[in-house]
């Protein structure tokens, strides 16, 4: 009788069925599938909460600064702050954003009660621009970039001077 057996083992017809049947490992497929949808949803998500936050911020930055445009910088005299003043004020309260991403402009006139118009745009980075770019890049063969890397946020205030 020879060590090892050369005959094919067949499996019952049953056995075959039941492997077929079988949901092992079906989880992690589906969680394959799943996860890649799942990790971007909550991407974009944390990118749109850091996006109004920022908006706030500036929101929160463009009344600081129109507070500061509208009061007299002595308390007896008719001079008001200059644009590169408020502009400063406005940067330093915008705590999302470095003070090269805004510009600002003051609009209205120097005497008491003028009407006066502060405007700010500032630019948020956009990862998923520059991504999109990429691969507009890595598939086509030509650097165009029709996707903005930066997101503009505006915010604008209105007040009289005192």
């Amino acid at each position: 009788m020879p060590a090892f057996n050369l005959r094919k083992r067949r499996r019952s017809p049953r056995r075959r069925l039941t492997a077929l049947l079988s949901e092992s490992g079906a989880e992690a497929v589906e969680f394959a599938l799943v996860a890649p949808m799942l990790f971007f949803v909550v991407l974009g998500l944390v990118y749109f909460l850091l996006l109004f936050s920022a908006h706030v911020s500036l929101s929160h930055a463009v009344s600081v600064g129109m507070r500061y445009a509208v009061v007299p910088t002595a308390p007896n005299s008719r001079e008001y702050p200059t644009v590169a003043a408020v502009n400063a004020r406005v940067t330093e309260s915008a705590l999302f954003f470095k003070p090269g991403d805004c510009s600002s402009s003051v609009l209205g006139d120097v005497f008491q009660n003028a009407p006066v118009t502060l405007v700010v745009s500032c630019n948020f980075p956009n990862p998923a621009g520059g991504a999109l770019n990429g691969l507009r890049t890595l598939v086509t063969s030509t650097p165009t970039s029709s996707y903005s890397s930066v997101v503009a946020i505006e915010a604008d205030a209105k007040g009289r001077r005192e």
